[in-house]
């Protein structure tokens, strides 16, 4: 058994146990650790900020429970392994650690693509990727080595019903870019902590409270892991799958053209100028952190544009302005950047021309 730079012998549950306030001299500041993984770090990193959740935050939520019970009915020993003390907290041996981590990956993995079955519409990027000739199958997903964009991120955040933060670190941006998943579509007064991890050169990790606990997922070796078969639904045929992603595309771009023409309408009759139309898309921008993540479509996280180009519809392609004023043009912009917004939930409709008619009001209501 390989030794970590933490310890002098290998950690066992009597060398180092979990408790409610222990925490290891090495590491008292929250950090990113890397967990390991080869086409499921992604998964990896988001079973090790569960476990992170149930060790350091105090927490017995009814969102850790669902996670811990479905796992439980794939791993059914762990019940008996996860020690709870009397105030009814986990107390995590750390010898089990690098195995925790792999299977409660796989258990979170099991529950993002039932997500990705039940709404293959919202989640088209885990069956058609970079190449929609070749689709990926649910029965693909649900292996350990296939590697799923980060639609299996927003899948699982929604699955399990907590929020996740992923930090993009690019090397040629000096700040990472901030991605938001979340957990529910209800918009809590009181949000709940995400779990966070950072994206670098397609690798996930997670950032916990204390690495000591999870130095070894990376590190140690783990048996090939066997869980319980799950009674589950029927899953779809591809085709069928297929055939709903396309009725949805279609719907997407007779959407646009529909929101598109009528602002347009406005914008033409002076109803919507460049400066109305700047004020609206700057209050989407106000809020966006917050509501991006509850978009119904995922992609949209990186902008409208890349989610936009996936569909390969032209017509709902980024504007390439003709010869016009320098007004103009920022007007045809902001036209097709709302309209996009609207489409796919990240702006309010009746929000928007309820502003429109308001204005409106003002200009041409009397004097």
């Amino acid at each position: 058994m390989p030794r970590t730079s933490f310890f002098s012998k290998p950690p066992t549950y009597e060398t180092l146990k979990p408790f409610p306030g222990f925490l290891s001299k090495q590491g008292t500041k929250p950090t990113f650790v890397d967990v390991g993984g080869h086409g499921d770090c992604g998964f990896r990193a988001i079973a090790a900020g569960i476990i992170n959740k149930i060790l350091f935050e105090n927490e017995d939520s009814p969102e850790l429970r669902a996670v811990l019970e479905r796992h439980f009915e794939y791993f059914p020993k762990h019940k008996q392994e996860l020690r709870r003390n009397p105030q009814g907290r986990y107390s995590i041996p750390l010898h089990l650690m690098p195995e925790l981590v792999q299977t409660m990956s796989y258990t979170i993995r099991q529950m993002a693509v039932d997500k990705i079955v039940e709404e293959p519409e919202h989640y088209r990027g885990a069956y058609l990727g970079s190449n929609e000739a070749m689709p990926v199958s649910p029965a693909q997903m649900r292996l350990e080595s296939t590697w799923i964009d980060e639609t299996a991120i927003a899948a699982a955040a929604k699955a399990i019903k907590l929020p996740i933060e992923v930090k993009v670190v690019t090397p040629e941006k000096p700040l990472p870019l901030r991605l938001q998943y979340a957990g529910s579509d209800s918009k809590s007064t009181t949000p709940i902590k995400p779990i966070v991890m950072q994206l670098k050169n397609k690798h996930y990790t997670p950032k916990v409270k204390d690495p000591v606990y999870f130095q070894t997922a990376k590190s140690m070796p783990v048996a090939k892991i066997m869980p319980q078969e799950v009674e589950k639904k029927k899953e779809p045929e591809m085709a069928e799958i297929l055939a709903r992603i396309e009725a949805e595309d279609a719907r997407i771009e007779a959407k646009f053209k529909e929101t598109k023409k009528r602002l347009a309408a406005a914008a033409a009759a002076g109803e919507a100028g460049k400066d109305l139309l700047l004020d609206i898309w700057v209050d989407q921008r106000d809020y966006s952190d917050y509501m991006r993540g509850f978009s119904g479509y995922v992609g949209t996280q990186h902008g409208a544009q890349n989610f936009f180009n996936a569909l390969d519809r032209h017509d709902l392609q980024a504007v390439h302005a003709e010869v016009k004023s320098h007004k103009q043009q920022i007007t045809d912009e902001l036209v097709h950047a709302i309209a996009r917004a609207i489409t796919i939930g990240d702006l309010d409709e009746n929000a928007v021309f309820d502003k429109i008619e308001q204005q409106q009001s003002k200009t041409f209501g009397p004097k």
